[in-house]
């Protein structure tokens, strides 16, 4: 399998191929190592499932070491319970993992499993099926740039930018024709420093720039240029915090934008609204409070946007912005929250567009301090 003892190497290209059969357990790129024994893997690995049954598939190590270069995993078909880019308890420089043709039927990974630092993950999906996919780590171990590309296949469950219960520094999707139910730019229990996405043409139902249930994301960008997304979250789901969210729509359908959380709270949001058509947007959270959220809207046919947050909490200041565009179509405006909790300070700035009403407080919500300025609107 191209692992050597500690004292010598193999420098040439290690290749596994799977053509056909059933493996219970698991296949290692690399060498298996322990607490006495490091094996070393000096050449690239290359691990190819052409189908088969197999329970896990690993492009590096099982116990100990790193490969020196990169693993590279495809998986063209069969059935796979988990696939990782790197090893089980395993670091590793570079991994690559292409989904073009199999069924993955639990859990895809860019990094590794128990342990280990990867320091840049790379999952490309064209073809096949994953159940989950996650640009990190599983359980332990960090991640410091994750890079995920999908332009095809069937993703059944959800996708991490991050890692599962494994932190990440740096995280990028770029989702191109994909179906997906809900898609994270953080990692699931975990945090990340940096996160980006990237949509286009892709039918999603929830979108998060930070993570799900826990972790601190402290800068999350999400990019829209075409496409269908029912809601987008700036910050996280249901636990944890991001720090600064921005979104930025060019084009697409959508149905609810929140510049922060859903039920996790976010400190500054901004949303910038190029051209679309999108329900109900929200400076804030679905539910939780912020310090700032700054809205501008360039273009594009909005419902009702709000200054603040849907149902409830407290926000510091609101800043709404309709430019000066014919272009421009807004029923309703509110300089504060939706169903309740207070806005401090909120300013509604329309310098053009056709709207239908302009409330510089909330729908059933308490504004302090309300300022509206028009200038040229309809």
């Amino acid at each position: 399998n191209g692992a050597t003892s500690s004292g010598s190497a193999n420098k040439n290209i290690t290749q596994i191929t799977i053509e056909n059969g059933c493996i219970k357990n698991s296949v290692f790129g690399g060498g298996k190592g322990s607490t006495r024994y490091t094996p070393k893997v000096y050449g690239n690995i290359t691990v190819t499932v052409n189908n088969g049954n197999i329970g896990n598939v690993y492009g590096g190590n099982d116990a100990a070491g790193s490969p020196s270069n990169k693993d590279v995993v495809y998986l063209n078909n069969g059935t796979i319970g988990n696939a990782y880019g790197g090893g089980n308890k395993t670091g590793q420089t570079k991994t690559e993992i292409y989904l073009q043709g199999a069924q993955v039927t639990n859990k895809l990974f860019g990094g590794s499993n128990e342990s280990g630092t990867v320091n840049t993950t790379n999952v490309y999906i064209t073809s096949g099926t994953a159940a989950n996919v996650y640009g990190g780590n599983n359980l332990g171990g960090k991640t410091t740039t994750d890079n995920i590309q999908i332009t095809g296949g069937t993703i059944t469950g959800d996708v991490y930018g991050g890692g599962s219960q494994a932190d990440t520094e740096n995280t990028n999707l770029y989702l191109g024709i994909a179906k997906i139910n809900n898609v994270y730019g953080g990692g699931e229990r975990a945090s990340a420093t940096t996160t980006n996405l990237q949509i286009e043409n892709s039918d999603i139902g929830n979108v998060y720039g930070g993570s799900n249930i826990s972790g601190i994301v402290n800068t999350a960008t999400i990019n829209m240029t075409d496409g269908t997304v029912g809601t987008i979250y700036g910050g996280n789901n249901s636990g944890g915090t991001t720090n600064t969210s921005e979104i930025t729509i060019n084009n697409g359908v959508i149905d609810a934008i929140y510049g922060g959380g859903n039920k996790a709270t976010s400190t500054y949001t901004t949303i910038n609204i190029n051209n679309a058509n999108v329900n109900n947007i929200y400076g804030g959270g679905n539910q939780v409070a912020l310090d700032t959220a700054t809205r501008n809207i360039g273009q594009g046919d909005i419902g009702n946007t709000y200054g603040g947050t849907n149902q409830s909490s407290n926000i510091v200041r609101t800043i709404i912005n309709i430019s000066n565009n014919p272009l421009i179509s807004v029923d309703n405006i509110y300089g504060g929250n939706n169903k309740g909790g207070s806005t401090n300070d909120s300013t509604v700035d329309v310098r053009g567009g056709t709207i239908g009403n302009i409330y510089g407080g909330g729908n059933e919500a308490v504004v302090d301090m309300p300022n509206v300025q028009v200038q040229n609107a309809t």
